[in-house]
Parts: C-alpha cells; sequence; structure tokens
C-alpha cells in the first residue's frame, strides 16, 4: 500500500470508517462511494501515473457503466398497473401468466371452467400476451413463447377470451378505462 498524507488518511477513515483499509460493516457491496475515488485520483496514487494509461481506461469504463447503471430507472418500473379479465369459455380450468415480450412469464392465478376473473399486474415490459398451462392437458417441457405480443400502457383493460383450450384459441379485446 501507498504511504498517505495525513489529509488522505483522515479522508479515508472518514470514508471507509476505520482505518481507512477496509470497509466498515455498515456498508454494503452495491454502495458506491466517490470519496474513495478521490483518493485514487489524488497526485502520487496509481490511477495519476503515467504509465497506467490502460488502466485508468478500463477504470473509467467500469466506474461509468456502474454509476448508470445504478442509477438508471426502467420506464416499466413505476405504480402502472394493467388489468387482465378473462373469460373462460370452456370446461377446463387453467393457469393463467402474463408473458412479457423482454422474455419474463408471470403467473397470475388460476381460472375454472366456465367462469371469469379479472387479474391486476404491475407493467414490467412494454407488450404482453396471455399464456394458459390448461390443467387437464398439462404441457410437457418449456412452454413456447409466443409469436404476437401487445402493446400496454399503464391502466390498460384487456380482456381475454378463452375458446378453446386443446388447441388453445384465445381471442383478446381492450377495454374502454373505468
Amino acid at each position: 500500500m501507498m504511504a498517505r498524507t495525513a489529509a488522505e488518511g483522515q479522508l479515508a477513515r472518514e470514508i471507509t470508517g476505520g482505518d481507512g483499509d477496509a470497509p466498515s460493516p455498515q456498508s454494503t457491496c452495491c454502495d458506491l462511494d466517490f470519496g474513495a475515488i478521490g483518493l485514487l485520483a489524488s497526485e502520487g496514487g496509481w490511477f495519476m501515473d503515467q504509465k497506467n494509461y490502460g488502466s485508468r481506461g478500463v477504470f473509467l469504463l467500469v466506474l461509468g457503466l456502474l454509476s448508470g447503471c445504478a442509477s438508471a430507472n426502467s420506464p416499466f418500473e413505476s405504480d402502472a398497473s394493467l388489468e387482465m379479465v378473462v373469460l373462460n369459455r370452456t370446461p377446463n380450468a387453467a393457469t393463467v401468466f402474463a408473458w412479457w415480450v423482454g422474455g419474463a412469464r408471470i403467473r397470475l392465478g388460476e381460472i375454472g371452467g366456465n367462469s371469469n376473473t379479472t387479474f391486476k399486474t404491475p407493467i414490467r415490459d412494454a407488450e404482453v400476451w396471455m399464456s394458459l398451462d390448461v390443467l387437464s392437458n398439462r404441457q410437457v417441457g418449456r412452454p413456447t413463447p409466443p409469436r404476437t405480443f401487445i402493446p400496454v400502457t399503464g391502466g390498460d383493460r384487456i380482456e381475454w377470451e378463452i375458446r378453446r383450450t386443446n388447441p388453445i384459441d384465445v381471442f383478446y379485446r381492450r377495454l374502454p378505462p373505468q
């Protein structure tokens, strides 16, 4: 370890909450302390050494990616929700899933034969499709992703009508907002 000036040592103790060499027990792996970066960039530190151009570039790239990823919010991380009204016109019970265009398949619940159920789910992506596991006709292996998705925004209401379960025949339509 390089020798530190008194000011650097004090700053290191304030940042790490200890002797300046080890993180405090209160720190977490996801907290990024920009004061520690100041230590790396201080005169005489390895970061400012003229021989470490490559290391400096990699360090800045990683730092930029980490800070960008930590602060970026997904446009779908909100209180926006989607209402899915499911009308089962068959005698077969089924498990209902919301399959998002980004790949997530989220179980919403079950619906009995010849019944109607409303599911409310947070919006996780820009487009969705409803998928089913028919309880009397369990699928072996991984389900096949849908070929078509429908765009959704917060507050949308979509009605899905299960017309047949073997083969699966589903019709959908948008409902007016409530």
